[in-house]
């Protein structure tokens, strides 16, 4: 992958795109700036390609489960959660970014997920994640226990209330 091959391409694209005029769709662009470049297209395939299947993980990840479709209520105790969070991890003395579940993620990462994106990303808020760590933290015993772990001491908790009643 050349960056000098995308960023030539990039050049070409936006010259492209200047010169067009009235009533053009995305699609007719596309169609017209491939079959006028092939070469240069060529010459940045690789790169073009890993930047495509960035972006369908990344569209992936955005997609939240809908758990009253799925059947799977009880699983996330009610919350709608978004599928994967990418959160920081600490690695070999280095900060690496790592898609987690997030039933499957600490506590403490979640929340520092939280913080670190923008309250309102896109069209989507992660309202339920917040929600969710709000009821778990009362009950996370330990920095590291995960979000799913201090639900289910969060559900256990109001059951031996109820019960108790």
């Amino acid at each position: 992958m050349t960056t000098e091959a995308i960023t030539h391409l990039r050049n070409q694209l936006a010259a492209f795109v200047e010169v067009q005029a009235g009533d053009v769709s995305t699609r007719d662009l596309v169609t017209s700036f491939t079959a006028k470049h092939a070469d240069a297209i060529q010459a940045a395939s690789a790169h073009l390609t890993s930047m495509a299947l960035t972006k369908l993980v990344d569209d992936v990840s955005r997609r939240r489960l809908k758990t009253q479709q799925t059947g799977q209520r009880d699983l996330f105790h009610g919350f709608s959660l978004p599928r994967l969070i990418v959160v920081d991890i600490e690695e070999n003395g280095m900060i690496c970014r790592r898609r987690r579940l997030p039933r499957e993620t600490p506590c403490r990462l979640i929340d520092a997920y939280l913080k670190r994106k923008p309250k309102v990303s896109r069209k989507t808020r992660d309202v339920g994640l917040e929600d969710a760590l709000a009821r778990a933290l009362p009950f996370a015993t330990s920095p590291d226990m995960t979000l799913g772990e201090a639900l289910d001491a969060a559900a256990a908790s109001e059951q031996a209330t109820a019960a108790a009643v």
